[in-house]
């Protein structure tokens, strides 16, 4: 079985944001509880947390909004490190690199911030093996300090990504009525 860890870092871009969205794919279809019960699951992980009751909030607010490429990119490798760097878990990695769909007419490189999301509260709170085309889940994966660790790290790019990208249509429209003069 080639090495989670080495095929996240030589595929290209499009391969990685690919990879994410199967992922998602598989894991929505995965014999588990309702990603709203995971959720709540994540909070009482994570000890009540304000700020995880924040962060999770900021993905429902911002759910339909989208990642800019760079940072579609970035989130979906760092969510797929984060799923590798466990023993488990490597396998469903590897699936979803090597079988993401082939399609390059589609090149989209961009994630929903729910989809990143809902992924991030999957990984945070769940295990998962992978053998026979079939995933596996398992309870327990975070302790409560690393729930709000990675928290902390997603909720930075979150933030950073949407505030780059309303910096950034503010400006194209303050171009665009200069332009218009």
């Amino acid at each position: 079985m080639a090495d989670a860890m080495k095929l996240i870092a030589l595929s290209d871009d499009v391969t990685i944001v690919r990879s994410l969205e199967q992922l998602h794919a598989l894991l929505s279809e995965a014999p588990m509880q309702s990603l709203e019960s995971v959720e709540k699951e994540v909070v009482v992980k994570a000890d009540g947390s304000p700020d995880i009751v924040n962060f999770l909030s900021l993905i429902r607010e911002a759910s339909d909004r989208s990642l800019s490429p760079m940072d579609s990119v970035r989130a979906a490798r760092w969510l797929l490190t984060m799923l590798a760097d466990r023993d488990q878990s490597k396998a469903l990695v590897v699936h979803c690199i090597e079988n993401e769909p082939k399609d390059r007419l589609k090149v989209g490189t961009v994630l929903t911030v729910g989809l990143v999301g809902a992924v991030w509260i999957w990984v945070a709170t769940t295990d998962f093996s992978y053998a026979d085309g079939k995933i596996e889940v398992h309870k327990a994966a975070l302790e409560p300090e690393q729930i709000k660790l990675s928290a902390e790290i997603l909720k930075g790019k979150l933030e950073l990504a949407l505030n780059a990208n309303d910096r950034g249509k503010s400006s194209a429209s303050g171009t665009a009525r200069t332009k218009k003069r």
